[in-house]
């Protein structure tokens, strides 16, 4: 029997058998000996179609089989939390949640110096890391293309983008896409075929996940499917998002409110509450199909504090006028990077393998041009930056600031050659929904990022959305062109008539 018969085996089974049973426990069995014989012939029944059902149903995905294509995912053991902090939701079913990595806590007090915990805890980052840099090749050239386009806007706007968060977020939809909607998403991310990309996922997921009480470096995924009959999904496909990225999968009603509270609570609860001035906009319609999102939260104390007791008031030339601001003071030795147009300054964060850089473009450049400088690119990517760097005393004088944004990538992508997904007639997602479905494209990439920074380090987070949906039922045509005589009205309150006419010629 197959799978989908036996699940349908247990939805059908009749209530009043299912009573009697129940019923029966609670009768002395030398009166009712055939009902004990009922509940053993229901429990086999139960148990053995319990046991054919497909495993993205079960309650944890991470340790789940791969499919025959995928990579081997490190073993999980952590739940991550459900929508809005594991309270319930009416109508939202949550088919599964994320199982996260285990990872070595970082030791405390002496033992941090010292002693096996310490070992184990540097040991394990540094083959995670190893691994993740390893995997490394292309990424310059997507942050390079990447920042050009989403980090260019008006003068005097701040903008705010998580190269790293788009690139999960991506990577999951080229997973659920099929044919060039497929070969274009893989194309701007730099590999070749999906295997290449589970790797490279893996390995930067696992290289810069970091939850080790010290630093908050946390990733989430998630995808949203339509309750109904509308949309049909295929399991393996749900099943090997839910393996290879750590994805959570919800089940409701598109369009309600309750299915809009659980996206906006899953984000909230993944950014640590960092984003929901922007995320509170965000809301399913009822021709949505499927949503994938992609979360990023990030905590770190610099490495040296900045003592807020030098903290002055200082002036900020913005581009619409000058405005005071708070400006952080230190004075540390180290290396400083010269560029052609541009001077930078790294600030390590925690151990230093996290860190913050700083670019001052040169009199009349703008920070814009320097988004896809290569000498840029250079100080972030490569480990060896020498070559433009210096060791130095600085006089270091740095701006506290908080800035957000919250745009939609959708046109930048296009920009970057991912253009069939918008496409109903071009977009092929027959990765993850079956063929008997109306066509379904990508309708939005909602994408919002928030840094802040002051005297004891950086607190950052960010997301992304993308909707995908159906066509809906094709509508009649009406062709209407006043190319002959016609009359016209024009009306007012109380179907008041203000003026009316015939239109024999227009000229």
């Amino acid at each position: 029997m197959k799978k989908e018969q036996l699940s349908d085996a247990i939805g059908n089974l009749d209530e009043a058998i299912l009573q009697e049973t129940l019923t029966a426990r609670a009768v002395p069995r030398r009166r009712h000996w055939r009902s004990w014989v009922a509940v053993a012939a229901c429990l086999c029944v139960l148990v053995g179609c319990l046991l054919t059902l497909p495993l993205w149903q079960e309650e944890g995905y991470g340790v789940s089989a791969p499919t025959a294509n995928s990579t081997t995912a490190t073993t999980t053991t952590t739940a991550t939390t459900s929508p809005n902090s594991g309270t319930p939701l009416k109508d939202v079913d949550i088919l599964g949640l994320a199982k996260y990595p285990t990872m070595a806590q970082r030791p405390t007090g002496e033992e941090f110096y010292a002693g096996e915990a310490h070992d184990t805890w540097r040991k394990e980052l540094a083959d995670r890391r190893q691994d993740a840099e390893a995997h490394a090749d292309g990424m310059t050239a997507f942050y390079t293309k990447t920042m050009q386009t989403f980090l260019s806007g008006k003068a005097g706007e701040n903008r705010v983008y998580s190269p790293l968060n788009l690139y999960f977020a991506l990577s999951m939809l080229a997973e659920t896409a099929e044919g060039n909607s497929r070969t274009q998403i893989l194309n701007l991310l730099g590999v070749s075929d999906l295997i290449a990309l589970r790797q490279k996922n893996h390995a930067l997921w696992n290289g810069v996940y970091m939850n080790d009480g010290a630093v908050t470096c946390r990733f989430a995924n998630s995808l949203w499917l339509a309750e109904g009959e509308r949309w049909q999904y295929d399991t393996a496909s749900a099943q090997n998002l839910a393996y290879n990225y750590y994805a959570s999968v919800y089940k409701g009603v598109m369009g309600s409110e309750s299915y809009d509270r659980a996206l906006r609570g899953w984000l909230n609860d993944q950014t640590d509450g960092l984003l929901q001035e922007q995320s509170e906009g965000l809301r399913f319609d009822p021709d949505t199909a499927m949503a994938l999102a992609s979360a990023v939260c990030f905590r770190a104390k610099w490495t040296e504090w900045f003592d807020a007791e030098k903290t002055t008031v200082g002036t900020f030339h913005a581009a619409t006028g000058d405005v005071p601001c708070k400006m952080m003071n230190r004075n540390p030795c180290g290396f400083a990077y010269f560029g052609d147009d541009f001077t930078a300054v790294r600030l390590d964060l925690d151990d230093g393998a996290y860190g913050m850089t700083f670019f001052l473009p040169d009199t009349g450049v703008s920070a814009e041009q320097l988004a896809g400088d290569p000498q840029m690119m250079e100080v972030l990517c490569n480990a060896d930056r020498s070559a433009i760097g210096k060791y130095v005393q600085i006089d270091m004088r740095i701006p506290k600031f908080d800035v957000s944004s919250d745009v939609d990538l959708a046109e930048g992508l296009r920009e970057l050659g991912v253009t069939d997904v918008f496409h109903a007639e071009e977009a092929d997602f027959g990765g993850i929904l079956t063929a008997d479905n109306e066509p379904v494209y990508l309708n939005q990439v909602n994408h919002a990022a928030r840094v802040a920074i002051d005297e004891e380090g950086v607190t950052a987070a960010a997301y992304t959305v993308m909707m995908l949906c159906g066509t809906g039922a094709p509508m009649e045509k009406l062709d209407f062109t006043l190319d002959r005589p016609f009359m016209f009205a024009v009306t007012g309150p109380a179907d008041t008539i203000l003026f009316s006419g015939i239109v024999e010629n227009p000229q």
